[in-house]
């Protein structure tokens, strides 16, 4: 399978969209087919997808759309992590201002025009609004609709609803330099379990930039994970105890961040805690629990709830109770 390179070697991009992928090819589907209907109409977008060394047939879904003049594909030789493939997208975008979106996310069909008018205003770094695919069209918006413009990085990340993937478009130059920094202190690898390199690198940028810009109308869908499951709840233990305390540590990201962060996250852990203990097994247990010690010896509340959880009637209870549920 080769690399299929576009035939556009303008230097005026303003835009790169950026899909890293790895066997989604159905899901990648969709999601291109989104963004290909309205990619036409601009000749400074360009789109490019970076493959893990994908087994199934995102090669081929990728090769309908190799005679448009502003695609590219690139596979990689192996599978070294999301954190890897999003990388290579910060290195292969050509655009001013880079979004990189995830394979299962549908951007809406005037969503290439609400960034370019949003990125016209020349700030840094954008978060934008969006919505669940699981409700279609009746779905209401996630964030805030009203536009807000902020005078600090942080503000903008500590802003309800932002943090999405594919909902953050920042200066391609400028979170290429931010990751480039983090590579000099971690290996690339590292950041495979901080779900890649992307929230790092621009955690990194909300924290040394100053204007940034929240735009309320909606430019994707989303599919969301209906919960949290042991897998999810470990990295997210993982992310908050020790990657966010490390990165202060490091100067990487200021109080602010940081205390926000560990209020958003902790009310998570509470809710999935409650709702996916029950269903580990002794090792999944054994490892949760010691994940969560620092998060549980805080608060009164949270010590009741960790060892209220540890009877087996009461496991046994709220396993019957979610049972109910479905």
């Amino acid at each position: 399978m080769n690399n299929l390179i576009s035939k556009n070697h303008k230097n005026d991009i303003q835009l790169t969209i950026a899909i890293p992928t790895f066997n989604r090819a159905n899901y990648l589907n969709k999601s291109l087919e989104c963004i290909v209907s309205q990619l036409n109409a601009f000749s400074n977008v360009e789109l490019i997808v970076i493959d893990n060394a994908s087994t199934d047939e995102t090669y081929k879904v990728c090769q309908k759309y190799e005679e448009l003049d502003n695609f590219s594909y690139y596979r990689l030789d192996q599978n070294l992590g999301m954190s890897a493939s999003q990388y290579e997208c910060l290195l292969k975008a050509n655009g001013n201002y880079l979004l990189i979106f995830a394979d299962d996310d549908y951007l809406e069909s005037n969503g290439i025009q609400i960034i370019l008018e949003a990125i016209s205003k020349g700030y840094d770094l954008y978060a934008f609004n969006y919505k669940s695919a699981k409700f279609k069209q009746s779905a209401l918006p996630i964030g805030p609709i009203n536009s807000s413009k902020f005078e600090y990085g942080f503000q903008l990340m500590n802003h309800p609803s932002v943090g999405h993937m594919s909902g953050l478009v920042y200066r391609k130059n400028l979170i290429l330099r931010e990751a480039q920094k983090l590579l000099e202190i971690f290996p690339l690898k590292y950041f495979n379990s901080t779900r890649g390199i992307y929230g790092p690198a621009f955690t990194s940028l909300a924290n040394n930039s100053r204007e940034s810009f929240y735009e309320g109308r909606v430019i994707f869908s989303a599919e969301e994970q209906d919960a949290l499951d042991y897998n999810g709840l470990s990295t997210l233990c993982l992310l908050i105890f020790s990657h966010f305390r490390l990165l202060l540590k490091l100067n990487i990201v200021g109080d602010e961040i940081f205390d926000y962060q560990m209020k958003l996250v902790s009310a998570r852990i509470r809710r999935s805690y409650i709702r996916w203990y029950p269903t580990l097994n002794e090792k999944e247990s054994i490892f949760i629990d010691y994940l969560l010690t620092p998060f549980f010896n805080k608060s009164f509340i949270n010590k009741l709830i960790f060892r209220f959880l540890k009877f087996r009637v009461v496991k046994k209870l709220l396993l019957s109770f979610f049972d109910l549920l479905k």
